[in-house]
């Protein structure tokens, strides 16, 4: 092979393979929903564990395709595969759950709300109930002062986020950890951010913390932010604002080797983060709130109010962007009705994507699926 040959081999194995980094990737789930049982009322937060799909929010009712009825209190638990509602999972609270997580070990569901009751009994706004059949776990006591947005397990510990001001009836600046064994509080984890946060996730031995605040630790971190987890002191991780008018982030998600925010503003942002400097790698523009994402198979979904636009493209509530470029994926496409307030928790499984929120008015039909739906692979 001559020089000139081999170098124009060269050149062209490069030209396809950026080509290729370029090209929008396939949607991994289908467009139209496969739900059998539905709420009556919005779905704020899921979980995904050991085969089963956890739902809270703030329901009394499923109803399955066939019409039949099981009064529930704000939660339930479906089988994965089958999709079926699980009746022995029984769980009740006297008001919303926004935030579930699963321990490492699948013995338990951790719950955050506003709630003050679960099972009756006094839990305020935190409980941990068993994943066989929803009873408390005995011994496991924490409460919150506040709301609680959001809640993440790490090995032994779990993380929570929200509008609290005091945890475990010790001082506590929307943000702390708990032993997930017992619910005691770790008081050497004591980050505190001066306005609510909404979600968490984990990268590089950081918690990213992400929400409404203007600062951490009396440091200017606008609404995103992340803490060491072996020191326990705010990391220098510090993304710009998104954009001169966008007040929240609203959920995070991690894959690919970025950071994935969804954004209030000036209409509503998806937005790719480098995950050791905070630029800015690509931001997708949306015409409200994007407040749900989740990461798949080298795509991100993300789920908002935004009505006929999302990256210059037709969707609405619900579409998938390419993670390495922001280009919008052209097949997945669902027909999301009643738009606002919108999707408001995303999870993507090998098996199915699971949008929760208050979509009253249907996935794929009018009607059908109101405020959850599950879309299966492909």
């Amino acid at each position: 092979m001559t020089m000139a040959v081999r170098a124009a081999t060269v050149l062209l194995s490069v030209l396809l393979a950026m080509t290729a980094l370029a090209a929008p990737a396939q949607a991994a789930y289908d467009s139209t929903s496969s739900t059998r049982w539905t709420p009556d009322g919005p779905v704020r937060a899921i979980a995904v564990a050991a085969g089963v799909v956890y739902i809270g929010g703030s329901f009394n009712t499923m109803t399955n395709t066939a019409g039949a009825k099981v009064s529930v209190g704000n939660l339930a638990a479906l089988d994965a595969e089958t999709g079926d509602l699980l009746p022995n999972w029984d769980v009740s609270t006297d008001s919303g759950v926004n935030a579930l997580a699963v321990s490492a070990d699948r013995t338990r569901v951790f719950l955050g709300g506003n709630f003050l009751q679960v099972n009756g009994q006094e839990h305020k706004r935190l409980a941990a109930v068993s994943t066989s059949d929803g009873d408390l776990i005995a011994g496991w006591d924490a409460q919150a002062t506040g709301i609680v947005n959001d809640l993440l397990v790490r090995r032994d510990r779990l993380y929570v986020g929200g509008a609290f001001t005091s945890l475990n009836r010790d001082p506590a600046g929307r943000l702390g950890a708990l032993s997930a064994l017992t619910g005691t509080r770790d008081l050497a984890f004591s980050p505190s951010a001066n306005e609510p946060v909404n979600a968490l996730d984990t990268s590089a031995g950081r918690l990213l913390v992400a929400g409404r605040f203007s600062t951490v630790d009396g440091a200017p971190r606008p609404q995103l932010a992340a803490v060491d987890l072996t020191t326990t002191e705010l990391s220098g991780w510090r993304p710009p604002k998104i954009c001169p008018d966008c007040d929240n982030v609203w959920d995070l998600a991690t894959g690919g080797g970025r950071v994935y925010a969804g954004v209030s503003g000036f209409g509503g942002r998806l937005v790719a983060l480098n995950p050791r400097t905070g630029d800015v790698l690509w931001r997708v523009h949306a015409n409200g709130d994007v407040q749900a994402v989740s990461f798949a198979d080298g795509l991100v979904y993300a789920g908002g109010h935004f009505g006929a636009r999302f990256g210059g493209q037709p969707r609405i509530d619900l579409a998938a962007a390419n993670a390495a470029t922001g280009a919008v994926d052209p097949n997945f496409k669902p027909k999301v009705f009643d738009r606002f307030p919108g999707i408001r928790a995303l999870v993507a499984t090998p098996g199915a994507l699971y949008a929760g929120g208050e979509f009253s008015g249907g996935v794929g039909t009018r009607g059908e699926s109101p405020y959850f739906a599950t879309f299966d692979t492909l």
